[in-house]
């Protein structure tokens, strides 16, 4: 949401980001298909400062920053390949990528930060992916009919405020804060845990993918992280296994990491604001129609 509380979201369906008003009326696209200036291949994901909108463009391998009017600034072409990034009050970049450990055999999802004055990328967490010399992901998973599997470990991240985020690897039992202001991290332990799957999912993932190697092993923890605007953490736990338009269960935490409760959420919200979650409903005819529904809390 921009500093005018307007909407704007990436949508895979869409290869220009979209722009909404506060009542979720369409307002148009952003930019336009294309590789020049100010233009987008695919848009992967949305920074928004005072008076700036940063978008990463993974085709284009760079951040296309658009000021608050929505006119194009600028074009900065990355020598990192970000799954997830944010733009920090000092411009610095911070944000997800892989690193490989040739020696090791490993892979790891990295959180790094880079354009610190005089100073190369460096790495503030990694979180194992696959390791090689045991031929295979640290927790199984893969891709079916185009669909990524529900229990498939992935990286979850959202910004408590301009300051801080809120990270996590599915595949763990923790989430993890960190402050860019002093560099520090601090772990919180979450309410739902990792377990076995139970024999229902078991059968579904047999009955999906004849490798055994690319079947999830483990339940994840999350298949979302998101914050409001007052910091409070959504942690979406991932959807049943045959049951994809179902409602969610939701783990609520403080700005600190603190548990407050579950809830259910009738949808899977791309933002949650002022009390309200937006969403796209996947069954409707109208490719923009941004939906809208009051996402009432009950705080113990």
């Amino acid at each position: 949401m921009d500093e005018k509380g307007n909407i704007v979201l990436i949508d895979h369906k869409h290869p220009t980001p979209l722009l909404y008003d506060p009542s979720g009326e369409f307002l148009g696209k952003i930019g336009r298909v294309g590789s020049g200036p100010g233009e987008f291949v695919r848009p992967a994901n949305i920074c928004i400062t005072k008076g700036n909108i940063y978008f990463h463009d993974k085709t284009l391998h760079g951040i296309v920053q658009y000021d608050s009017d929505y006119q194009y600034r600028n074009f900065t072409k990355l020598d990192i390949d970000f799954n997830r990034f944010f733009v920090l009050p000092s411009g610095d970049l911070l944000g997800f990528t892989r690193e490989a450990d040739r020696e090791q055999k490993k892979l790891y999802h990295a959180l790094v930060r880079t354009g610190e004055t005089d100073a190369a990328p460096r790495t503030i967490h990694r979180f194992l992916h696959t390791d090689f010399s045991l031929t295979g992901s640290r927790s199984g998973g893969g891709v079916v009919s185009g669909g990524i599997y529900p229990h498939t470990p992935g990286i979850g991240m959202c910004r408590i405020d301009f300051y801080r985020i809120c990270y996590g690897y599915s595949s763990e039992d923790q989430l993890y804060i960190y402050d860019t202001r002093t560099d520090r991290k601090t772990e919180f332990d979450l309410a739902f845990t990792t377990r076995p799957l139970t024999p229902r999912q078991q059968k579904y993932y047999r009955e999906r993918e004849s490798n055994p190697s690319l079947r999830p092993k483990m339940q994840t923890t999350f298949s979302k992280i998101m914050a409001d605007e007052q910091g409070i953490i959504y942690l979406f736990r991932p959807r049943a296994v045959d049951d994809f338009q179902g409602p969610v269960t939701v783990d609520i935490y403080s700005p600190q990491g603190e548990y407050r409760c579950t809830a259910q959420s009738p949808h899977d919200p791309l933002l949650i604001r002022g009390g309200r979650m937006f969403y796209m409903d996947p069954r409707s005819s109208d490719r923009f129609l941004l939906k809208i529904q009051k996402f009432s809390i009950e705080k113990p």
